[in-house]
């Protein structure tokens, strides 16, 4: 009977935890390091786009490196381009055991950009029809026919304000995370880390059983 039940919680766990290598644990160990720098900490969960592609490093990136010798005299940058050079293959984030992650292959409805798009409906329209623009992701703005662009601007800021400050934090942004790169001896690890319009490359460091941020660089902003 113990043996039959043992079967079965192990049927229950299923091939997730188990058919996991160890490179794999140190994947999902670097990744739950790597979001909590990019994740809003308030947030109890974020939305991450199940497929991880390769990374794009080039020459203006090792060039950025190589002005950091110093700092990053015992990272095998080579590794990182050999690694690139060689797999371009992607990966697919739900298949690891990654803390508060919800890996999706669409943005959520509310997602961070969409919620900036306006929908204008008639100023008596039913709130029916704004309440399904809501729904939709959008925000809904009453526009009135005889309004200044000075009141126009004015009211459209604070439907916006509106709409955001109602919005879960979880709601805010769709993060996309590359997959990584890791040097021979599998102590350091290349990665790209973008939210919602923003993004950053980053190499972190394994010591002492866990990840720790080493650098960030060729960050961007839209």
């Amino acid at each position: 009977m113990k043996r039959l039940v043992l079967i079965i919680l192990l049927s229950a766990i299923g091939c997730s935890v188990f058919a996991q290598s160890a490179p794999d644990s140190l994947i999902a160990s670097l990744i739950n390091a790597a979001s909590r720098e990019r994740v809003n900490p308030k947030a109890k969960f974020y939305y991450l786009y199940k497929k991880g592609v390769n990374i794009e490093f080039d020459k203006w990136d090792f060039d950025i490196l190589q002005n950091e010798k110093e700092l990053l005299k015992d990272v095998p940058v080579h590794d990182f381009i050999e690694a690139i050079e060689n797999d371009t293959s992607s990966i697919d984030w739900s298949n690891y055991h990654l803390t508060n992650a919800k890996c999706v292959l669409q943005k959520p409805v509310k997602y961070s950009y969409s919620y900036k798009i306006t929908k204008i409906v008639a100023y008596k329209a039913p709130d029916s029809v704004v309440q399904q623009i809501r729904a939709d992701g959008y925000v809904p703005f009453r526009y009135k026919g005889n309004m200044s662009k000075k009141r126009y601007e004015k009211e459209m800021n604070k439907a916006l304000e509106r709409y955001e400050k109602e919005m879960p934090v979880e709601d805010k942004d769709l993060y996309r995370f590359s997959k990584p790169v890791f040097s021979k001896n599998r102590r350091y690890a290349l990665i790209s880390l973008n939210g919602s319009g923003s993004g950053c490359l980053y190499i972190f460091r394994y010591t002492d059983g866990a990840w720790a941020k080493l650098y960030k660089f060729n960050c961007w902003v839209v």
